[in-house]
């Protein structure tokens, strides 16, 4: 299969294919990726970075929902608290620490 893949690619593009995948990193080329990297040389985007971040990175999930244990930071905030204050006051907090780390 593989060699199959690299026959339909330009030669420089072969060789990038060949390094990215199976020399550095011992990886397999399947009918999904070979359609990929036809894809990529076509746009004229097949390049390392371009196969790094199509091949190697991780999906990104949405963060959703997010639980904290109180114990810890329970000292910040009154006994009868809402969950809706805390929210709040989490939220205000992070706007501060994040605008002050830019």
């Amino acid at each position: 299969m593989t060699i199959q893949v690299l026959s339909y690619l330009k030669p420089e593009n072969q060789q990038i294919v060949e390094n990215f995948f199976l020399l550095e990193r011992k990886l397999g080329i399947d009918q999904r990726t070979a359609d990929r990297l036809r894809e990529l040389e076509s746009t004229g985007e097949l390049t390392v970075e371009k196969l790094e971040s199509e091949f190697l990175s991780p999906p990104v999930k949405p963060l959703k929902k997010v639980s904290v244990n109180m114990k810890p930071i329970r000292q910040w905030f009154s006994p009868t608290a809402t969950e809706k204050e805390v929210q709040e006051t989490i939220v205000a907090a992070l706007k501060l620490y994040f605008e002050s780390h830019k």
